[in-house]
């Protein structure tokens, strides 16, 4: 974590509104430096899409890759933040979120990326963990993105996951809302807990 500089990470599974909360800070708030999100980045850039993703080596592969352009951003984001005078900086995801995706779960995630999970929990100042929409809202956000693929019954399951991931982070906050606008606005008052700033 850094001292000067905060760095918080939004965190979740598919389509709970992570990259537009992240899309909204951006717009409105120009003191919050944002990281987008690297996943969505490399899966459009090789043409992966759909159960193209399921496939165990591509996922191994990318998780490989993700964890190692994901740290680079965000160490990167601290340094330009600083030199532009922000306050923060939100990374759309957290680095240790690939877990949810590996049947191996911890244990595979540290053999293939090296990532000492217990001590990179702590990278964040703070975890903002974002939950599922309901099935109805979900399956159509899904129609409209091309790289989402799981089922409902699969998403839950990598949500839930995500939350164990980062249930030891003595900074974690649950985010939820009846709509996008109410977990948003749920979201910016957990933010601006002693930030006088905001």
């Amino acid at each position: 974590m850094s001292d000067s500089l905060k760095l918080y990470t939004i965190t979740g599974g598919p389509c709970s509104g992570k990259t537009k909360t992240s899309r909204w800070l951006r717009e409105m708030h120009d003191h919050i430096f944002v990281v987008p999100e690297a996943a969505t980045m490399i899966l459009r850039e090789h043409e992966i899409f759909g159960k193209e993703f399921e496939n165990p080596e591509i996922q191994r592969r990318f998780q490989h890759l993700l964890a190692r352009q994901q740290m680079l951003a965000e160490d990167l984001s601290l340094i330009r933040a600083k030199e532009l005078g922000k306050d923060f900086v939100v990374a759309d995801r957290g680095i240790l979120d690939g877990i949810a995706y590996l049947p191996g779960g911890q244990s595979e995630y540290e053999e293939l990326t090296g990532i000492d999970v217990k001590n990179e929990v702590l990278r964040y100042d703070k975890v903002f963990w974002f939950d599922l929409p309901p099935q109805e809202i979900y399956e159509a956000k899904v129609l409209n993105n091309p790289v989402r693929y799981e089922d409902y019954k699969t998403a839950l399951a990598r949500s839930l996951k995500t939350r164990d991931i980062w249930s030891v982070h003595p900074n974690l906050v649950e985010i939820s809302g009846e709509s996008f606008q109410d977990k948003f606005n749920n979201f910016m008052d957990a933010l601006q807990e002693g930030a006088s700033s905001l």
